[in-house]
């Protein structure tokens, strides 16, 4: 008889083979196998028969660490804090909206100042200190000022 009691040659169940599988897939997550190991480790255990048959594909693998300690990388599909992830694609939607509004003060400034320009040169330059184009492409600076700050304000939140 084995030093197992006989355990060994014991058929092994769905189940059982799931769990070794399971831990394969944990060890590829650790970084423990390569993805042909564990593929060749897979197939063993869903061929497996016995309990002696699915032993050796886990004997050179230390047990699963506890859940509090494990070091598994997280996966970018499966964020820790969906929370977290949240406020990051916010705070970027934000920044993106006050690049835009920004680019859309340049864009805004160099048309209302060609208009000016045009008018000017027109006049044949005789239009002394009639510099309009300064409110409106100051009012929209102001308000682009003002979305600024609010949101370096709320970036260090």
């Amino acid at each position: 008889m084995d030093s197992d009691g006989g355990q060994s040659r014991m058929r092994a169940s769905n189940a059982d083979r799931e769990q070794v599988v399971e831990r394969l897939r944990v060890a590829l997550n650790e970084g423990r196998l390569n993805l042909t190991e564990f593929d060749e480790r897979t197939a063993a255990a869903y061929a497996a028969q016995t309990y002696a048959e699915l032993k050796p594909l886990l004997t050179d693998l230390p047990p699963p660490a506890p859940a509090g300690r494990s070091r598994l990388a997280t996966s970018p599909l499966l964020p820790l804090d969906p929370v977290g992830e949240k406020k990051a694609r916010r705070r970027e939607r934000d920044r993106r909206s006050v690049r835009k509004g920004w680019t859309g003060w340049l864009g805004m400034s160099v048309l209302v100042t060609g208009l000016w320009f045009i008018g000017v040169a027109t006049d044949g330059f005789d239009n002394d200190g009639d510099f309009w184009f300064v409110w409106p492409v100051g009012i929209v600076a102001l308000i682009m000022i003002v979305r600024t700050i609010a949101y370096v304000a709320k970036s260090d939140d």
